[in-house]
């Protein structure tokens, strides 16, 4: 690819402005960022956001390598990734992935609000042989095929700084992505004002008439941080990946985990643009608080 098509991409002023939040708030060169960007993303490109030739030049591609934003892709077969996976479980505790969202609220780091509902799909996933699904080729345990897949892990970064992995939390190509990556932080504690904006937000949820629906959810958390319509949902996926938001009779992943063919799936057009199990919720099946404890003994 030409230097000067790769470098075409991301230069508005709202696209730069962006890349260097992004790259203040993680402390690197926002070169690396930019890089990171113009390979999966055009900010500018109000038809086709996403980049089909992702022919990053060299020097471009070791430059953010260097500065850890993007890596080698890996190649897992099922076996090999469902022990990576656990093996990034086991390397946090709950603790530091509960203060790392925390902190998120008030400081906006979108990376670090990911691994919370990365760590909570995972919470009682267990190793297992892959033992094929009789209605696919992939495993009846979590999805995965038994030859497994070459992992983009630059492509999840990018989604998991972008957008806390946004439709990708739950893969566990993603999981993984995120839970490495969570390793390599500095831990963080929250402020007591981001505690205060975890106390309202759950207090909202709370106060929610039992006619409550998805859209009344996201706009309970309207201007309690500083958010988009989109942030706000994914914050409360991730709410409902850890229990929190728990909707009756279905299963939860912080029970046991929820092998694919056993996820709900919502019968409504609007509530199939959120992610199980937070799709099926309504005000009537309010906070799971045993959940709360578990994950927030910051608010006790």
């Amino acid at each position: 690819m030409p230097h000067h098509d790769f470098w075409s991409r991301n230069v508005s002023k709202k696209a730069q402005r962006e890349i260097a939040a992004t790259a203040a708030a993680i402390g690197v060169d926002p070169r690396a960022v930019n890089i990171l960007y113009n390979t999966f993303f055009d900010e500018d490109d109000k038809l086709l956001n996403w980049v089909e030739d992702r022919d990053v030049p060299d020097a471009d591609f070791a430059f953010a390598k260097a500065e850890g934003l993007m890596f080698d892709p890996i190649r897992l077969d099922h076996d090999e990734l469902i022990a990576w996976v656990l093996e990034a479980r086991e390397s946090a505790d709950v603790p530091a992935i509960s203060n790392a969202f925390v902190a998120s609220l008030g400081s906006g780091r979108l990376d670090t609000r990911s691994a919370l509902g990365s760590y909570a799909h995972v919470l009682r996933l267990k190793r297992h042989r892959f033992v094929k699904d009789k209605n696919s080729d992939g495993c009846a345990r979590c999805g995965i095929g038994k030859a497994g897949n070459t992992i983009d892990l630059s492509a999840r970064n990018f989604r998991r700084l972008k957008w806390a992995g946004n439709v990708e939390q739950g893969d566990l190509e993603y999981v993984g992505t995120d839970l490495h990556q969570f390793a390599k932080l500095a831990p963080v504690s929250p402020s007591d004002g981001d505690i205060d904006i975890l106390r309202r937000v759950l207090e909202s949820i709370r106060k929610l008439p039992k006619s409550a629906q998805l859209s009344d959810l996201n706009k309970a958390l309207t201007g309690l941080f500083k958010s988009t319509k989109q942030e706000r949902q994914v914050v409360l996926e991730i709410l409902g990946y850890a229990g929190i938001l728990k909707p009756k009779g279905w299963p939860s992943f912080f029970d046991a985990w929820v092998p694919p063919s056993e996820r709900e799936e919502p019968g409504h057009f609007y509530k199939k643009e959120w992610q199980f199990p937070s799709s099926g919720w309504t005000g009537k099946d309010g906070i799971n608080e045993d959940a709360v404890s578990f994950w927030f003994q910051q608010i006790e």
